[in-house]
């Protein structure tokens, strides 16, 4: 049993503060859209708010993961698994942050960067989906974080 050292009760918190970053990463590549769509400059400043929220709420996701990541004595293959997993959220909130930098200071209206900052909020939610991935397996197959029950059946 590798019950979550960061939790509420029996609920682990990671799962749920996740939902925050990844939702506001999601309604940004949406804002990327349709101003790419659109050109409308509502669009681009949805997306960056949006990111900034992402990158925002992402540490308090992370401080919940690596209290299980350091807390937890997982077996070698699983912690293989988590430390790539804590590696690509890594270089997805870099992209951001990079993303996020270049929509500050350089507007598309002048002149700025926008495909390129595009470009990377892009690849950041390509690698977040890839370690959004990595993190079901965790869960799922490795059960980390996870309190097993025997089947009702099974204890009579």
């Amino acid at each position: 049993m590798m019950r979550s050292r960061a939790a509420l009760g029996r609920h682990p918190i990671h799962p749920i503060l996740v939902t925050v970053p990844i939702g506001a990463f999601v309604c940004a590549a949406v804002g990327d859209v349709m101003y790419t769509a659109r050109g409308l400059a509502q669009w681009f400043e949805f997306s960056r708010l949006a990111i900034a929220v992402g990158l925002l709420a992402a540490p308090l996701a992370a401080i919940a993961g690596l209290a299980d990541y350091f807390g937890l004595s997982l077996p070698r293959p699983t912690r293989r698994k988590a430390t790539f997993h804590l590696g690509l959220n890594i270089v997805a909130l870099l992209f951001y942050a990079i993303s996020l930098v270049l929509r500050w200071n350089q507007p598309p209206h002048e002149g700025g960067s926008w495909g390129f900052a595009m470009t990377l909020a892009t690849l950041g939610l390509a690698v977040l989906g890839a370690s959004g991935w990595l993190g079901g397996q965790l869960v799922f197959e490795h059960h980390v974080g996870v309190v097993e029950r025997e089947p009702t059946a099974a204890r009579s």
